[in-house]
């Protein structure tokens, strides 16, 4: 891209249309994988917390179990015990999922194919994908140079 500010309007048209070709591919490349992973890491996440929490609502286990056996400590239950308790729940829901990161990320790296697959089908549907950009920034430039 530095390259295309700095040495650019050195080059004739077709120097500039090709390596422009070139960044939008290699983006497009780069931006669809990135995203799939990002949205199924994403959608683990919040749904492992969410499988957490409900877990612990229905087994009745938490953070008041937590400020049960705080009581040894009464400095620390007079603290535990100005929290509400499903924002305690919820920190424990939050403190699972980061424990079980390591099999979300495997998770995820192992759903990222067919999400990649299929946002790469989105893209080419919305006439997002490189193709597509590049005619779009060509028509552009078309119709802002003439």
């Amino acid at each position: 891209i530095q390259e295309l500010w700095t040495d650019g309007k050195n080059w004739d048209m077709e120097e500039r249309a090709r390596r422009r070709r070139a960044v939008v591919n290699s983006y497009v490349a780069v931006f669809a994988p990135a995203v799939a992973f990002s949205g199924v890491q994403l959608t683990l996440s919040i749904g492992g917390f969410l499988v957490f929490l409900i877990g612990l609502k229905i087994s009745g286990r938490g953070y008041a179990d937590i400020v049960e056996l705080s009581g040894v400590l009464p400095p620390l239950q007079g603290l535990l015990d100005k929290l509400d308790a499903s924002w305690g729940d919820a920190a424990i829901a939050l403190l699972l999922v980061e424990l079980s990161a390591p099999l979300l990320i495997a998770a995820a790296l192992a759903a990222s194919p067919a999400a990649t697959t299929a946002l790469q089908a989105k893209l080419t549907e919305m006439d997002l994908d490189a193709d597509g950009l590049n005619a779009r920034i060509e028509k552009v430039l078309a119709d802002t140079t003439d």
